[in-house]
């Protein structure tokens, strides 16, 4: 408080403002002082008005040390300069007082250091800094080990999704494998049952008609005899020889006369014609239905959404799912799948229609799950 004292002006009270002397050695502001001695003009001295000297031609003389003194206090808080201690160090003519300003992160010395260059800035002591930038840096440290945990609980995590997508993919290899294995199974057993069938279907037409071929053949070299019979007695010239043999002429063409009845059967060739893929497939889709299904830890069901019609879920516009976090879909949703890997924590929804992917849930289940459905938010109507 002694110091701030000193630097007060007698007449105004306030840290001086351009500091002069006149001979005394007392200091005023100069407007103070100049204003003071206009008001005696009329008595003709001026004097100091602390030691109640008189001047007859005073000259004031501006103090250029005391300028600077008030300049760097009035740059610098009373607080840091009173709580300062000096170092032991020198800094050039003086001792470095401890100073640190906050804003430009640095030391200063109150008496060598360019006041203007920390006006308006946070100047305090170097215990209090020392404090606050403990305090700062413990705060940024606290913040980074934070970010590290994090850092090292995502690199923990991600280095487990590798792991698993690893062993998922290869797991997902073997069962794509295994599903298109039994699916070429099928087909091969289908393939084999078609052909043995098609040999089948051949085999009674080859005969059938071979039985045909043979009887057709004798029946026509019995048509043939009888033939040749009656141009011979249409050969006859005479009329009592040709009339005479007419009698026994029955008997002779008796099991000669065949009449043609064959009817023309087509070789069943429409069952293994037409859409042949399409047939094949139905035939596979009543082994692979996907319809309700249960085995360990797994299961599939089919949710017929047809007549849902609540938001999104429209029965007479297509579907576009906004409030779904999968795929979007602009197609009329008639059957959702739902398939259940509860080991692996897997419960994925799909397009039963189409089997397009819709939205896959992980999730590891804590325990008995059971199914709930909800068509949403209901209606006014109910």
């Amino acid at each position: 408080c002694s110091l701030k004292d000193e630097l007060l002006c007698s007449i105004c009270l306030s840290i001086y403002q351009d500091p002069v002397s006149f001979g005394c050695e007392h200091y005023f502001c100069r407007r103070c002082i100049t204003e003071h001695w206009v008001r005696q003009e009329a008595q003709g001295t001026r004097d100091c008005p602390e030691c109640r000297r008189t001047f007859t031609e005073p000259t004031l003389a501006p103090s250029l040390k005391l300028a600077n003194i008030v300049e760097r206090y009035s740059a610098f808080p009373l607080d840091a300069i009173l709580g300062a201690q000096r170092s032991p160090f020198p800094c050039k003519d003086h001792e470095k007082v401890k100073l640190f300003c906050l804003t430009d992160r640095t030391v200063v010395c109150f008496f060598c250091d360019e006041p203007a260059m920390h006006e308006q800035h946070q100047v305090t002591n170097v215990d209090d800094a020392f404090e606050e930038l403990q305090r700062e840096l413990k705060e940024q440290l606290q913040g980074l080990q934070e970010s590290e945990r994090g850092h090292t609980e995502a690199l923990h995590l991600l280095k487990r999704q590798l792991a698993e997508t690893k062993s998922s993919a290869k797991s997902l290899r073997v069962t794509i494998g295994e599903a298109f294995e039994r699916l070429h199974r099928l087909l091969r057993e289908r393939q084999k049952a078609m052909l043995e069938e098609l040999e089948a279907d051949t085999a009674r037409t080859l005969t059938d008609i071979e039985q045909k071929i043979q009887r057709y053949s004798q029946q026509l070299r019995k048509v043939q005899e009888g033939s040749q019979i009656l141009q011979e007695r249409l050969a006859e010239a005479d009329k009592h020889v040709f009339l005479a043999g007419v009698a026994s002429l029955s008997e002779r063409l008796k099991g000669k006369i065949h009449e043609t009845n064959l009817t023309y059967e087509d070789f069943p060739t429409s069952k293994y014609m037409g859409p042949l893929q399409y047939t094949i497939w139905k035939s596979l889709f009543q082994d692979i239905h996907p319809g309700e299904r249960w085995g360990t830890g797994s299961g599939r069901v089919l949710v017929r959404v047809g007549d849902i019609t609540s938001e999104g879920w429209g029965h007479h516009q297509p579907v576009k799912e906004t409030h779904w976090p999968g795929r979007v879909t602009q197609h009329k949703l008639e059957k959702v799948g739902v398939f259940l890997d509860y080991d692996k924590g897997l419960l994925i929804f799909y397009n039963a229609d189409d089997m397009s992917w819709l939205y896959t849930f992980r999730q590891r289940f804590p325990g008995k799950l059971c199914s709930y459905f909800s068509p949403g938010q209901s209606h006014a109507e109910g």
